[in-house]
């Protein structure tokens, strides 16, 4: 049988924000940041980090400290563009983002926000 979305969140143990970014920080996943407190970090970069190291109750607690919405934004502008994190994006898709066909969608949301296609933007406004 296979276990639902909805079910995966119930099933984990509520954390807030802090308590999130606290427990991340003693992975060391923030090591290469002067990380003393969330508000240097900021949201978009906890949400960042925690999709591409982070574990999966982690993961899941994303989805109720933060909208689905601001996940899939920052995933959108900072992972997909990212083609080291194919595979990666391959799995957020099917598994989080309930994408029907993820190769699909990555390949036509990849070059939205590559740092290519931001500079050649920048250059033709000039």
């Amino acid at each position: 049988m296979v276990c639902n979305f909805n079910e995966k969140i119930q099933s984990i143990v509520f954390m807030t924000k802090y308590e999130l970014y606290d427990k991340l920080k003693k992975e060391g996943i923030f090591w290469s940041y002067d990380n003393e407190n969330i508000e240097y970090i900021g949201d978009k970069l906890l949400i960042e980090h925690t999709l591409i190291w982070a574990d999966v109750p982690d993961i899941l607690n994303l989805f109720k400290v933060f909208t689905k919405e601001e996940i899939i934004d920052v995933w959108n502008r900072k992972i997909v563009p990212d083609e080291r994190y194919f595979k990666l994006n391959i799995y957020l898709g099917y598994i989080y983002f309930d994408l029907p066909d993820p190769y699909k969608y990555i390949e036509e949301n990849k070059l939205k926000f590559s740092r290519y296609e931001k500079i050649r933007s920048m250059s033709l406004d000039i």
